[in-house]
C-alpha cells in the first residue's frame, strides 16, 4: 500500500466557478503583479470552492500529520503556448496557471520564495526539458533524478532554532508542482519519509542523525559548494525532517554509506513510493523536508508538446529568511 497523499477532485462546477471569478480580476503580467494580487486570487478560490474542499485545502499547512496533497481539476489556459525549450515563459502567456498557483499559496498561508544562485531570482520555475540543460540532473534536464529534498544544503526547520547564519536562509518548507502539459511516460515519484524510516533499525537511524555526510549543491546552482550535515533531524522525537539527496550526498564513513543506501532502498520500496501523473490543472504540494521526490529518465521531443510543470518554493514565514535585497523579501540568500 502506497503512502497517504490527500487527494481532492474538484467538480465541474467548482472549476467553472474558479474560471469565472478569476476572469473578473486583472490578469498578471509579472511576478510583481502576482505578489500584489495573491489575496485577490485566494478570494476567488475561496468563493468558488465548496466548503468541504476549501477546509481540506486550508487545513493542509496547519496539520503536522499531512505532508502531501494533490488538488485535481483546477482551471488553466484553454490553449497554452508551446512548452518553452529555454525554460522561459512570460506570465501574460499563462495568466490562469500563474494566478492559481499564487492564489493557492495565499489560501494556504504560505510565502513563495526563491533563492540566490538558481532560477535567476524568479519565483516561478518552469520544469521543462531544455536544450542547454538536457543532460543536467535538474528540473531543466531529462536524466533520471534520484530521491531528494530540494535545496537540502540549507538549514532544516528544527535547525533554525540552533543555527543563526547570515549566509543561509531556511530550506524550502514547501514545494509545489502545477501541471500545464502532461507526458504519460513520466511520473513524479513521492515517498513519505516517516514510512521509509519504519523499515530501518535504531542503529541505522542513529547513523543518519550524525553529521557524517558531505552535501554538494545541485546542478541548478551555478556555484558548487559543500556542507557537512546529518541526513535526518528529529524534532520532539516525533516529527522527522530530512535533507536526503542520493545524487549529491557523499557519506564520510562505511557506516554512513550503508545507512544512506538503506534509506534510499526503502524510499523506493513499492510500499512507500507513490507514482503520480500530473495532468493539466493538477496542483501537487508537499512538505519538502518530510518527503522525497524523484523523476524517471525520459527523451524529450522538443516539438512544443514536452512535459511542462510550474514549480514554486514556499516558507511558512519569512522571519528567518536572509534577504538578497531588502526591497525584495522573497529573494533569499542560499
Amino acid at each position: 500500500m502506497t503512502g497517504s497523499i490527500k487527494t481532492i477532485h474538484l467538480s465541474y462546477n467548482e472549476e467553472k466557478a474558479i474560471r469565472q471569478t478569476l476572469s473578473k480580476v486583472d490578469f498578471p503580467k509579472s511576478e510583481k503583479d502576482l505578489l500584489n494580487s495573491m489575496k485577490d486570487y485566494a478570494s476567488c478560490l475561496q468563493e468558488s470552492l465548496d466548503d468541504q474542499h476549501l477546509r481540506q485545502i486550508t487545513d493542509f499547512s496547519k496539520k503536522s500529520d499531512e505532508v502531501a496533497m494533490i488538488v485535481r481539476g483546477l482551471p488553466m489556459e484553454i490553449s497554452p503556448p508551446q512548452t518553452p525549450e529555454d525554460g522561459k515563459c512570460s506570465i501574460s502567456a499563462i495568466p490562469f496557471a500563474s494566478a492559481i498557483n499564487f492564489g493557492m499559496y495565499a489560501l494556504l498561508g504560505i510565502c513563495p520564495v526563491t533563492y540566490l544562485g538558481e532560477n535567476d531570482g524568479h519565483l516561478i520555475r518552469h520544469v521543462v526539458p531544455t536544450r542547454n540543460g538536457i543532460n543536467q540532473k535538474s528540473s531543466y534536464g531529462s536524466e533520471s533524478l534520484g530521491m531528494h529534498v530540494d535545496d537540502c544544503h540549507l538549514p532544516l526547520t528544527p535547525e533554525l532554532e540552533e543555527i543563526s547564519s547570515p549566509n543561509l536562509s531556511p530550506c524550502p518548507e514547501y514545494l509545489s508542482l502545477y501541471g500545464i502539459r502532461c507526458d504519460v511516460r513520466v511520473f513524479t515519484k513521492v515517498s513519505l519519509l516517516s514510512q521509509a524510516l519504519d523499515f530501518l533499525d535504531k542503529n541505522t537511524i542513529e547513523q543518519l542523525e550524525q553529521p557524517n555526510f558531505i552535501l554538494t549543491t545541485p546542478d541548478s546552482f551555478g556555484e558548487k559548494r559543500q556542507f557537512e550535515y546529518p541526513v535526518i533531524i528529529r524534532k520532539d522525537k516525533k516529527i522527522v525532517f530530512s535533507r536526503f539527496d542520493k545524487e549529491f550526498t557523499i557519506p564520510k564513513t562505511p557506516e554512513a554509506q550503508r545507512a544512506l543506501d538503506a534509506l534510499n532502498t526503502h524510499l523506493l520500496d513499492s510500499q512507500v513510493v507513490n507514482h503520480l501523473l500530473l495532468l493539466p490543472g493538477d496542483f501537487l504540494i508537499f512538505k519538502n523536508q518530510r518527503v522525497t521526490h524523484a523523476r524517471e529518465k525520459f527523451t524529450p521531443r522538443f516539438d512544443g508538446t514536452d512535459r511542462w510543470m510550474i514549480r514554486l518554493f514556499g516558507l511558512n514565514s519569512l522571519e528567518k529568511a536572509q534577504l538578497v535585497n531588502k526591497n525584495n523579501p522573497y529573494y533569499l540568500v542560499a
